[in-house]
Protein backbone atom coordinates (compact mmCIF):
# COMPACT_ATOMS: atom_id res chain seq x y z
CA UNK A 1 0.00 0.00 0.00
CA UNK A 2 1.58 3.44 -0.83
CA UNK A 3 2.14 6.03 1.72
CA UNK A 4 0.26 8.82 1.24
CA UNK A 5 0.92 12.49 1.16
CA UNK A 6 0.37 14.64 5.08
CA UNK A 7 -1.58 17.32 2.91
CA UNK A 8 -4.07 14.09 1.58
CA UNK A 9 -5.05 14.07 6.02
CA UNK A 10 -6.24 17.69 5.91
CA UNK A 11 -9.78 18.42 4.63
CA UNK A 12 -11.22 21.62 4.77
CA UNK A 13 -9.14 23.60 7.52
CA UNK A 14 -8.90 20.91 9.94
CA UNK A 15 -5.71 17.99 10.23
CA UNK A 16 -6.74 14.56 10.95
CA UNK A 17 -4.42 12.81 13.72
CA UNK A 18 -1.26 11.26 12.57
CA UNK A 19 0.82 8.30 13.14
CA UNK A 20 1.17 10.07 16.90
CA UNK A 21 -2.34 10.05 17.86
CA UNK A 22 -2.13 13.73 18.18
CA UNK A 23 -4.38 16.70 16.39
CA UNK A 24 -1.71 18.54 14.07
CA UNK A 25 0.20 15.83 13.52
CA UNK A 26 0.81 15.83 9.86
CA UNK A 27 2.56 12.32 9.00
CA UNK A 28 0.27 9.81 7.65
CA UNK A 29 -0.95 6.89 10.53
CA UNK A 30 1.14 3.90 10.51
CA UNK A 31 0.16 0.90 8.70
CA UNK A 32 -0.12 -2.40 10.74
CA UNK A 33 2.34 -4.88 9.81
CA UNK A 34 2.17 -9.00 10.50
CA UNK A 35 1.71 -9.61 14.13
CA UNK A 36 4.74 -9.50 16.14
CA UNK A 37 5.66 -12.03 18.69
CA UNK A 38 5.03 -10.10 21.76
CA UNK A 39 7.03 -10.73 25.17
CA UNK A 40 3.84 -12.52 26.88
CA UNK A 41 4.40 -15.10 24.29
CA UNK A 42 8.20 -15.42 24.72
CA UNK A 43 7.09 -15.59 28.60
CA UNK A 44 4.71 -18.06 27.75
CA UNK A 45 7.39 -20.12 25.62
CA UNK A 46 9.90 -20.01 28.11
CA UNK A 47 7.37 -21.03 31.05
CA UNK A 48 6.41 -24.41 28.65
CA UNK A 49 9.78 -25.59 28.49
CA UNK A 50 11.26 -25.04 32.15
CA UNK A 51 7.81 -27.25 33.02
CA UNK A 52 8.60 -30.02 30.90
CA UNK A 53 12.24 -30.34 32.02
CA UNK A 54 11.30 -29.71 35.80
CA UNK A 55 9.78 -33.22 35.47
CA UNK A 56 12.68 -34.96 35.05
CA UNK A 57 14.57 -33.06 37.91
CA UNK A 58 11.55 -34.23 40.70
CA UNK A 59 12.61 -37.38 42.92
CA UNK A 60 11.50 -40.78 42.03
CA UNK A 61 8.76 -42.14 44.51
CA UNK A 62 10.84 -44.25 46.80
CA UNK A 63 9.45 -47.42 48.71
CA UNK A 64 7.91 -47.24 52.40
CA UNK A 65 9.97 -48.48 54.71
CA UNK A 66 8.59 -49.97 57.83
CA UNK A 67 10.59 -50.87 61.32
CA UNK A 68 8.65 -54.48 62.44
CA UNK A 69 9.15 -56.59 65.33
CA UNK A 70 8.26 -60.34 65.37
CA UNK A 71 7.02 -62.24 67.85
CA UNK A 72 6.01 -65.79 67.73
CA UNK A 73 3.99 -68.57 69.97
CA UNK A 74 3.43 -71.91 69.28
CA UNK A 75 0.13 -71.43 66.94
CA UNK A 76 0.55 -67.94 65.67
CA UNK A 77 3.48 -65.27 64.40
CA UNK A 78 2.68 -61.39 65.40
CA UNK A 79 4.18 -58.64 63.56
CA UNK A 80 4.23 -55.23 65.26
CA UNK A 81 4.53 -51.83 63.35
CA UNK A 82 7.48 -50.07 65.57
CA UNK A 83 7.98 -47.05 63.64
CA UNK A 84 8.06 -45.40 60.43
CA UNK A 85 5.87 -45.16 57.20
CA UNK A 86 2.18 -46.48 57.25
CA UNK A 87 1.03 -48.93 54.38
CA UNK A 88 -2.24 -49.48 53.26
CA UNK A 89 -3.30 -53.53 54.40
CA UNK A 90 -4.87 -54.24 50.93
CA UNK A 91 -0.57 -53.45 49.88
CA UNK A 92 0.42 -56.28 52.04
CA UNK A 93 0.82 -60.00 51.94
CA UNK A 94 2.59 -62.04 54.84
CA UNK A 95 5.00 -65.03 53.59
CA UNK A 96 5.41 -67.64 56.02
CA UNK A 97 7.35 -70.74 54.57
CA UNK A 98 9.83 -73.56 55.77
CA UNK A 99 12.35 -75.84 53.50
CA UNK A 100 9.03 -77.63 51.38
CA UNK A 101 6.48 -75.10 51.89
CA UNK A 102 5.31 -71.49 51.15
CA UNK A 103 2.02 -70.39 52.62
CA UNK A 104 0.99 -66.23 51.54
CA UNK A 105 -1.84 -64.46 53.55
CA UNK A 106 -3.66 -61.62 51.86
CA UNK A 107 -4.89 -58.95 54.47
CA UNK A 108 -8.17 -60.82 53.49
CA UNK A 109 -6.55 -63.33 55.27
CA UNK A 110 -5.05 -62.03 58.80
CA UNK A 111 -5.86 -60.41 61.57
CA UNK A 112 -4.85 -56.74 61.55
CA UNK A 113 -5.24 -55.05 64.96
CA UNK A 114 -6.71 -52.64 65.56
CA UNK A 115 -9.12 -53.23 62.58
CA UNK A 116 -8.15 -50.47 59.88
CA UNK A 117 -7.41 -49.83 56.45
CA UNK A 118 -3.42 -49.22 57.29
CA UNK A 119 -0.88 -50.50 59.01
CA UNK A 120 0.73 -48.16 61.22
CA UNK A 121 2.38 -47.23 64.45
CA UNK A 122 0.94 -49.82 67.14
CA UNK A 123 -0.79 -51.36 64.93
CA UNK A 124 -0.02 -55.86 64.77
CA UNK A 125 -0.22 -58.14 62.16
CA UNK A 126 -1.46 -62.18 63.61
CA UNK A 127 -0.73 -64.85 60.68
CA UNK A 128 -0.91 -68.65 61.58
CA UNK A 129 2.47 -70.10 62.28
CA UNK A 130 3.21 -74.34 61.88
CA UNK A 131 5.69 -75.90 63.41
CA UNK A 132 9.08 -76.31 61.15
CA UNK A 133 8.03 -72.82 59.62
CA UNK A 134 11.40 -71.13 59.44
CA UNK A 135 10.87 -67.83 57.45
CA UNK A 136 8.40 -65.15 57.83
CA UNK A 137 8.05 -62.27 55.27
CA UNK A 138 6.12 -58.54 55.02
CA UNK A 139 5.52 -57.81 51.78
CA UNK A 140 4.27 -54.72 49.14
CA UNK A 141 4.38 -55.18 45.42
CA UNK A 142 7.29 -53.14 44.81
CA UNK A 143 9.01 -53.64 48.54
CA UNK A 144 10.24 -56.61 51.16
CA UNK A 145 9.19 -54.45 54.30
CA UNK A 146 10.90 -57.13 56.94
CA UNK A 147 12.11 -60.37 56.64
CA UNK A 148 12.97 -62.91 59.68
CA UNK A 149 13.60 -65.84 60.90
CA UNK A 150 11.41 -67.86 63.63
CA UNK A 151 13.20 -69.45 66.27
Amino acid sequence: MPVRDARQYQSAGRTHQGATGRAGDRRPPRQSGPPTVGDGTIASYYVAVFAASLGNLLPTERAPTVTVMMASTTDNVTLYHKGSDWVRAADLEVIVSNATATRKYRSDMFVLSPEKQVFDLGSSIVVPYQPGDRQVRLVMPRAVLFSGEVR
